[in-house]
């Protein structure tokens, strides 16, 4: 069984574009400069499209009976995850403090985090 997993506000997406660019060495990530794509659209248009595909995603997953459920071991260990990862989002984009973080994981035979 493959599992499609995705999180609310597209982290990945959100960090690369409104975020600083960053390189990584062996303390860590270092953060080098600023991302020169955080310019081309705005902060709150992102956040609003990438909530806006979240919850048509969400809501269609629910529709056909994807989503796992919450006591699924996938989507437990998934949030354990994302519980220690997004205090660190904040370093790399201020605005992810502000951001309504939701993890749900759903079966699909594409795979996409």
């Amino acid at each position: 069984m493959r599992i499609r997993l995705f999180a609310a506000m597209g982290l990945a997406i959100g960090l690369a574009l409104a975020g600083p660019a960053a390189s990584q060495d062996s303390e860590g990530v270092k953060v080098s400069r600023k991302s020169v794509f955080r310019y081309a659209v705005g902060a709150e248009t992102i956040e609003r499209q990438a909530e806006a595909q979240f919850v048509q995603m969400t809501r269609q997953a629910f529709q056909k009976r994807a989503l796992l459920p919450e006591d699924h071991p996938t989507v437990q260990r998934l949030r354990k995850i994302s519980k220690d990862l997004l205090p660190g989002a904040t370093k790399f984009n201020e605005r992810a403090k502000d951001w309504k973080w939701e993890v749900h994981a759903l079966n699909s035979p594409q795979i996409n985090a």
